[in-house]
């Protein structure tokens, strides 16, 4: 499951270039805010498989409307856009329960305001081939035949 969240705040907003590091404590914080068992697995368990570890969550970096660059970091003007997506659709609900139902968020002090959370389509693959353009990290892995 893919999550468009939009923010809104009541003019531009600075974040630090670490601000990724902020973004994702106040992701986690967020889904464990809805559901508190979900702790464990998001901070040491995850999805173990054949010796590798999967978090089975990712999440973009901020799309804003306007993006200024300081030495410091980065000036933001609403509306801001950020996509999560997780396999597990229990991580995108307790997301989406924090979110709506505390719209008010914080990232590396900046105050942000959640005005939207929608679910994305899924994308439809015809064929073998496709071509992707990614908004975050991607990590594959392979098994040997």
């Amino acid at each position: 499951m893919r999550l468009c969240v939009e923010f809104t705040a009541p003019c531009p907003v600075f974040l630090p270039w670490n601000y990724p590091h902020y973004l994702h404590g106040m992701l986690v914080r967020a889904i464990v805010e809805a559901r508190p068992q979900l702790n464990e697995f998001l901070h040491r368990q995850g999805l173990w498989v054949e010796g590798h570890q999967y978090r089975l969550l990712t999440a973009s970096w901020l799309f804003a409307e306007r993006t200024e660059r300081s030495a410091e970091g980065l000036i933001l003007s609403p509306p801001i856009r950020w996509w999560v997506s997780s396999p597990l659709s229990a991580l995108m609900e307790a997301l989406s329960v924090t979110l709506l139902v505390n719209p008010q968020r914080f990232v590396a002090g900046a105050s942000l305001t959640v005005s939207t959370v929608r679910v994305e389509p899924r994308v439809p693959f015809e064929g073998r081939a496709a071509l992707f353009r990614t908004i975050s990290p991607l990590v594959v892995s392979t098994a040997e035949l």
